[in-house]
């Protein structure tokens, strides 16, 4: 079984285990000498349909018979044929399944062969020939002539050095084998290499053009950036714009009701709170000669009559619907800030501009100051009575401590 940890396991032609071992990375030279140890193989087998390429240059090595079944072995199979041993890993326990398979395969006839086989025969050697594809007569032929043949030369030659044994030819035979696999394998490497070799050339290039590839998309990410950043300035800007150009319109009507010698520009306010002044003064400004027309004191503060006076503006007119509170007015008179009332003032309102006539409004505005001066003289004489009576007050406590 071969792979990352490769299995040997070694069979008898009677189906006994004589070998059961596994390593990491085991070479098929390491393979082929530790088999050499128990002998030499006459069946090489594999758990798979296709001999993988090291069983096959180990099978070649040995000039072996190969045994494949039909089809990959499957596993339940595998642990059947495996259950009368121990096994250590599914590596053995694959390695086994594939020679016991083999060895089932030709257990029949191994049987059938004990059977005819006249006696004096060797049994393994009839085995070994028939499995490479010879009868049993054919066998039998060719292990009689190989036994007159050895007759025969020891009968001429009696005094003449023995023949070579029969292991030291397989010896020989094995080596000059293994010489060729070493040269086959060395052929091999050296293809290795080369493929190794393009495939570094080919992925260095690749990694290159990757490399270059996360560049541009980088420089494309970094421009696309840019180009969405520039595009939500352009709107922010165009929004601007668009605003700024309403404002010049709002700003140009004004300007050309302040021209009309008898009428007087306002701009509405549609509610007494800082937001809608804050609003008011983005959209249109606000000025020191401004009047403004509210349409609404429901909800009014001091901080919001407070923004106004710190605008500055001219002056506040209130519909005649808008009901005015005498602490509205208080609030107002206590800032400065005059507060009209635009009942009869016949005030024409235009979206977010205003024009009354200069006459009338000039009219009660004048009026406004001299009530206006009034409560200030109001407020002096209110404030010096205090403080007199603040200050008998205290000269009653000094006269009464003075006994």
């Amino acid at each position: 079984d071969p792979g990352t940890t490769m299995a040997l396991a070694l069979l008898s032609l009677d189906g006994d285990l004589i070998h059961l071992s596994s390593s990491r990375v085991t070479s098929v030279a390491e393979a082929i000498a530790e088999i050499t140890l128990y002998g030499r193989p006459l069946i090489i087998a594999s758990d798979k349909k296709e001999m993988p390429g090291t069983v096959e240059k180990i099978r070649r090595s040995f000039n072996a018979v190969s045994f494949l079944p039909k089809s990959d072995i499957p596993i339940p199979e595998k642990y059947e044929l495996a259950a009368d041993i121990n096994y250590t890993n599914d590596h053995e326990r694959d390695a086994y399944a594939a020679a016991m398979l083999a060895y089932r395969h030709y257990k029949n006839k191994f049987a059938r062969l004990s059977k005819r086989l006249p006696p004096g025969i060797a049994l393994d050697e009839v085995r070994a020939r028939v499995v490479r594809g010879l009868s049993l007569e054919q066998a039998l032929v060719e292990l009689s002539g190989e036994e007159i043949q050895e007759s025969s030369d020891e009968a001429v030659a009696p005094e003449a050095a023995p023949s070579e044994p029969k292991q030291s030819r397989e010896y020989d035979e094995m080596i000059r084998k293994l010489r060729r696999l070493v040269s086959e394998l060395y052929e091999e490497s050296q293809k290795k290499d080369e493929e190794i070799s393009r495939l570094r050339r080919l992925l260095k290039a690749e990694r290159s053009k990757k490399k270059e590839t996360i560049q541009r998309d980088a420089e494309v990410v970094r421009l696309q950036g840019i180009i969405t950043n520039q595009k939500r300035y352009l709107r922010k800007e165009e929004r601007r714009n668009k605003g700024m150009r309403k404002q010049l319109e709002r700003l140009k009507t004004y300007a050309d009701l302040k021209q009309g010698e008898d009428l007087v520009p306002l701009k509405v306010l549609d509610a007494l709170s800082r937001d809608a002044i804050r609003r008011m003064r983005s959209e249109m400004g606000i000025s020191p000669d401004d009047w403004i027309y509210l349409l609404r004191t429901d909800g009014w503060g001091m901080n919001a009559i407070r923004e106004l006076a710190d605008a500055p503006i001219a002056g506040v007119i209130v519909t005649g619907q808008s009901p005015r509170s005498q602490d509205l007015e208080a609030a107002f008179r206590e800032f400065g800030i005059p507060l009209l009332s635009g009942e009869g003032l016949r005030i024409r309102v235009q979206g977010s501009f205003g024009a009354c006539p200069k006459s009338s409004l000039l009219e009660r505005h004048t009026r406004w100051r001299e009530e206006q001066e009034q409560y200030e003289r109001s407020r002096k004489a209110e404030s010096i009575e205090v403080l007199f009576k603040s200050y008998r007050s205290m000269r009653e406590q000094e006269v009464k401590k003075g006994g």
